[in-house]
């Protein structure tokens, strides 16, 4: 599967050891698309390498939209991961519809640990895929 960089909010990227919000390290700018999103862009989020925890550490990602790039309200929330499924391969975002969701210039992806930090901290990647296009495994 080919992914355009631009279409990635994250590719491999650490989500922090302690407890609490990592965002992605891309955000999306539909503003120079003149918001022409169409109906089958979807968002996918995977662990790429997994988590480790002396706790019961969860994870999820949560995909929020901005008028300014600034102030961030939450659109959609994908489930949470329990420690034993915070594994290569899982997915936070699974090629999630949310064009109809969306009515602001900037998205981007927040990724939340909870209940205990992680010792060993997951890596995700994230992104937009087009509807049709399979999620494959992003882990290897």
């Amino acid at each position: 599967m080919y992914i355009d960089a631009q279409s990635l909010f994250s590719n491999g990227q650490t989500i922090a050891t302690a407890a609490g919000d990592t965002v992605s390290a891309n955000t999306i700018d539909f503003g120079s698309h003149g918001r022409e999103m169409g109906d089958k862009l979807r968002v996918f989020a995977q662990v790429t390498s997994p988590a480790a925890s002396a706790g019961a550490a969860t994870l999820k990602a949560v995909l929020q939209q901005s008028s300014n790039n600034s102030d961030w309200v939450d659109v959609m929330t994908g489930p949470t991961l329990a420690l034993s499924a915070i594994i290569a391969g899982a997915m936070l975002f699974d090629g999630v519809p949310f064009t109809e969701l969306v009515t602001k210039r900037y998205l981007r992806v927040s990724f939340t640990g909870a209940v205990a930090d992680f010792t060993t901290a997951p890596k995700v990647t994230a992104g937009i895929i087009e509807d049709g296009t399979a999620v494959i495994d992003l882990s290897n």
